[in-house]
């Protein structure tokens, strides 16, 4: 599905604008294309790259004026007729680029101040005068708490900033949270001190949970499902614009990098991301607005520049179980030991691949770089996220372990694993030519064959061995 969603996204942005979505930010995009998908999927069918294309293209006459606010919402303008077991109700919502006032939506006459969510201190109304706000909609009784460490991690990172705010709206029902609709697993002391429980783990500000007529109009006036929802943040800017109708991917990919959030900064970014994939470097793969260096695990700062001369190889190294790292990091640190030893300009550079750096995981990192000789990139920088995309990193499947650039850039080699694991040392500069050489001088007594056995394994003069299989990979890569 996702895979026919990109190849479909892709085509139709490199035209300019979604025709659905009026945005040229990939993310509306995307979400326009996603909502139309689950919610026409009887005329959409199957989810395929062609089909996607026609629903960025062309808008059905029936869902034609809606709004595209998260994924399980309606685009149709009018409300329908909900049984009584629905859990969907769709509502009218406010699009991308339509006004509001910020101070009408969130304050009332007898409220002129939200709560902060941690402390219960009141922030006053005048306080969110000229700020960017993120209106954040959710379930206590079914957070999405994976998003929100993503965005608490987003707002601690932008509280430097004086002119950004977030303000936490509840959409579960008074109903519910009375009625104790929540799993006892959750909360043994009842729905009230689950509601507080997760609250407190909140940096921003909030409706009150009292205020239930504040946030019903709200909720309707964003047009959001009153039970079944997935978070989603609505960006609202300092003029009262709403710049992103639903950021939760802008938010999880580029955090507060994307601040203030607007079609433009994202096309920026995107931008900048392309253009270090078709003309890479080593500062425009490792470097940060805020950052020029790269950390060793003694917490000395080595700028990026000074790497330029040098064979360097990007470790991408994931704690997560589902990838062995304690042999391939051992066959490194050999590796490295051996070419500092003859002189040789090689660097290693540790990518801890993470999903948001809650302290367990720096923890984690620490304990781990303390036990390497090699630099890293320092945890929870932005520049993760940029490498992760770029270099197609995912959690399952084959990743580039090893990424191996020559000296100002002579080349790229994406193998850089399996090479080092086959030839160690001897493979030095980790390049195609370099392997192609080895290879010839291990079979100058091979015969045809022996390339045919399966069984085969080959050993060669630098004491590792190798099968048929091996073989193959390395000529084909090669190539």
């Amino acid at each position: 599905m996702a895979m026919a969603m990109r190849k479909c996204l892709g085509r139709v942005m490199r035209g300019g604008v979604c025709n659905q979505s009026k945005s040229k930010s990939l993310f509306n995009c995307y979400y326009a294309a996603a909502t139309n998908w689950f919610n026409n999927n009887n005329i959409y069918t199957p989810f395929s790259s062609e089909n996607l294309k026609s629903i960025c293209n062309k808008v059905p006459e029936d869902v034609k004026g809606g709004s595209h606010f998260g994924p399980l919402l309606l685009t149709k303008n009018y409300t329908t007729k909900v049984e009584p077991d629905d859990k969907l109700i769709q509502l009218i919502g406010i699009k991308q680029g339509e006004f509001v006032n910020i101070f009408d939506l969130l304050f009332t006459e007898t409220r002129d101040y939200l709560i902060k969510c941690n402390d219960g201190q009141q922030v006053k109304a005048e306080e969110l005068a000229g700020k960017v706000v993120i209106i954040y909609f959710d379930s206590v009784l079914d957070l999405d708490t994976g998003f929100m460490e993503y965005l608490i991690h987003t707002y601690n990172s932008l509280q430097h900033k004086s002119g950004f705010e977030v303000v936490f709206v509840n959409v579960d029902d008074a109903v519910d949270i009375l009625n104790g609709e929540i799993s006892p697993a959750r909360s043994q002391d009842g729905p009230k001190k689950h509601f507080e429980d997760i609250i407190s783990c909140m940096p921003w500000t909030a409706i009150p949970l009292s205020d239930i007529t504040s946030r019903e109009r709200i909720k309707r006036r964003f047009g959001v499902p009153v039970k079944l929802y997935i978070g989603a943040p609505v960006v609202v800017d300092s003029t009262g614009m709403i710049v992103q109708s639903d950021a939760y991917m802008i938010i999880r990919n580029y955090r507060a990098l994307g601040y203030p959030f607007s079609d433009e900064r994202i096309d920026l970014l995107e931008s900048e991301e392309y253009a270090a994939a078709r003309q890479p470097s080593l500062k425009a793969l490792l470097a940060s607005p805020e950052r020029d260096y790269l950390i060793s695990n003694k917490g000395d700062k080595v700028p990026i520049h000074t790497l330029e001369d040098m064979v360097v190889a990007l470790y991408f190294y994931t704690d997560n179980g589902y990838f062995i790292n304690e042999q391939s990091t051992q066959k490194l640190k050999e590796v490295y030991d051996e070419l500092a030893k003859k002189n040789k300009k090689f660097e290693v550079v540790l990518i801890y691949v993470h999903d948001t750096p809650d302290n367990q995981i720096v923890q984690s990192f620490w304990e781990l770089f303390k036990t390497m000789p090699w630099l890293a990139l320092p945890i929870g920088d932005s520049s993760y996220m940029k490498l992760e995309r770029i270099f197609k990193f995912s959690w399952f499947g084959w990743n580039p372990r090893l990424v191996v650039f020559g000296p100002r850039m002579e080349f790229i080699e994406t193998f850089g694993s399996y090479m080092l694991g086959c030839f160690g040392f001897t493979a030095y500069p980790f390049c195609r030519e370099k392997v192609a050489m080895l290879l010839a001088e291990e079979t100058k007594e091979l015969k045809l064959e022996m390339l045919w056995n399966p069984n085969s394994v080959f050993g060669g003069k630098h004491g590792f061995q190798v099968s048929s299989f091996d073989v193959w990979v390395l000529f084909l890569i090669s190539v």
